[in-house]
């Protein structure tokens, strides 16, 4: 399993979902591999059950940065330019890492388009099939890059199988040329694990969450696609002083969505809550009201999967992947994408109807039994097709 973000320490927002398909795969009784960058807060070698971890070093410890953090390796690499002469040396040691293990391996299962490339050249090399998972931004990434297209045009006859989060990225391969047969939609699973009443009330103590209001939460990185700044303007327009945002996450945009809020007079009923283990995201869930993606572009965001699970009506901006979650009306909201009018208007819509609130709940719930989102039926698929293209 290659990946370029996968948990660094418990509680690690990093690449969560990767882990959790490695750790349902493995619990199906296959042994399974991870190949991820190192930095200056993870190990290089960990082993969990049926799950190995391997991290790549490929510079001096502490400025190994080009993988983890808000927005990742392009985030990473647009912030800081110097990293860009590290970036040879990081793909070289990824590539190393790739090959030498995938020797041993029956199948190379690459995560996002970038790290397809290396993992086709690896399976070249070593006579492994691969499989290729696309999974957000990486396509949107992809669609703007001409050079990306082209290695793609080379490279992606190599990959065995391909498979997309979502319905649209499936449309986007079979676009690219690609046959039906090669193409398979793999849709995340989540998990909803209901906090013990004695932690939930600490924490919304501790969160200043108050129950007489009507508390809306935002999850994610504070970097331009997430569109916070259209949510912060949302918050104005609506006007009750008996509602409250929370945004957790960090982000390059913090400092100056902080400003903004003030700016608009609005501080008081905004809370920016920062930097969130990932297993306090449940806790967040079951103490608000609402939950609030205004993205511009996402994969198919698993932050909607998870406030769905705990039956939180949603509201997200009507893009794809999130609109094949979200079914207006039926468990959430759908709003217009950088119109911070048509946010307002559903925000208006959700915190004054209660009754409507609780509808929407009961049918966001729904929505995940009826889809069969878990992860155990996500690794059932996933081995079918790595036992396809090895009997192939």
């Amino acid at each position: 399993m290659v990946t370029t973000s996968y948990p660094r320490f418990p509680g690690d927002f990093a690449g969560i979902f990767v882990k959790r398909v490695c750790n349902a795969i493995s619990a199906k009784g296959v042994d399974v591999t991870v190949v991820a960058p190192n930095d200056d807060k993870s190990m290089e070698y960990e082993k969990s059950g049926n799950v190995t971890i391997h991290r790549f070093n490929y510079f001096i410890k502490r400025y190994q940065k080009i993988a983890y953090g808000y927005g990742g390796v392009v985030v990473n690499l647009k912030r800081n330019k110097l990293l860009y002469l590290i970036l040879p040396l990081f793909i070289t040691a990824f590539l190393i890492k790739i090959i030498r293990l995938a020797r041993e391996a029956d199948v190379i299962h690459a995560n996002w388009i970038i790290n397809g490339y290396m993992c086709a050249l690896a399976g070249i090399i070593t006579g492994t099939p691969v499989i290729l998972t696309l999974r957000g931004e990486d396509v949107n990434q992809h669609k703007k890059s001409f050079v990306s297209r082209l290695i793609s045009g080379i490279l992606f006859r190599r990959i065995k199988m391909f498979t997309a989060v979502s319905g649209d990225f499936c449309g986007f391969l079979k676009d690219t040329g690609l046959p039906d047969e090669k193409v398979a939609f793999v849709p995340n699973g989540v998990e909803a694990k209901e906090p013990a009443p004695d932690d939930l009330s600490r924490f919304r103590r501790e969160n200043c969450i108050d129950s007489g209001r009507t508390n809306i939460l935002f999850v994610g990185s504070l970097i331009k696609r997430k569109g916070v700044e259209y949510l912060l303007r949302a918050m104005k327009r609506l006007g009750s002083d008996r509602v409250t945002l929370f945004i957790a996450g960090e982000g390059e945009l913090k400092d100056e969505l902080i400003a903004m809020a003030g700016e608009l007079n609005i501080d008081d009923r905004v809370v920016f809550a920062g930097y969130q283990h990932n297993d306090t995201i449940p806790l967040w869930l079951a103490s608000v009201d609402i939950f609030v993606l205004p993205s511009l572009s996402e994969g198919r965001p698993n932050v909607v999967l998870e406030a769905l699970a705990h039956g939180v009506p949603v509201i997200a901006t009507n893009i794809p992947g999130t609109s094949e979650l979200i079914r207006d009306g039926e468990n959430g909201l759908l709003c217009d994408p950088m119109d911070d009018l048509s946010l307002c208007e559903k925000l208006q819509i959700l915190a004054g109807d209660e009754k409507l609130r609780s509808a929407l709940s009961a049918g966001a719930k729904r929505f995940i039994v009826d889809e069969g989102l878990t992860w155990g039926n996500c690794a059932d698929k996933y081995i079918r097709l790595y036992e396809k293209i090895v009997g192939g």
